[in-house]
């Protein structure tokens, strides 16, 4: 199940969505397909049948299961690191890495 393509913003001009809006969107579509049932439908569910929802929903946006996995991941980011990744200061990997770094100094 697909929710949607591409998303654009009022705030984004150049009409690619904002990564925690994709993170949102990823994460969506990932607990629609975990919610479907084992009986394919259609020809693409069953083709769909033994691959981890992350690798469909991947497909769909033609990106890896990987990369799919690491924009669900910015949901779980605190919203001043999300912002970060947002306006572009911080990238992925430094942006989680800062908040697992966090998580161990303040524990």
């Amino acid at each position: 199940m697909k929710l949607s393509g591409k998303c654009g913003t009022a705030t984004n001009s150049a009409g690619d969505p904002l990564p925690s809006e994709l993170a949102k969107l990823l994460d969506l579509e990932v607990e629609a397909i975990k919610r479907q049932g084992a009986r394919p439908k259609t020809e693409k569910e069953a083709e769909a049948l033994g691959k981890l929802s992350v690798e469909i929903v991947g497909k769909d946006h033609d990106m890896n299961y990987k990369k799919v996995m690491r924009y669900i991941r910015l949901n779980s980011l605190v919203p001043e690191l999300l912002d970060k990744v947002d306006a572009k200061q911080m990238g992925f990997m430094p942006a989680w890495r800062s908040r697992i770094s966090g998580r161990k100094t303040s524990g």
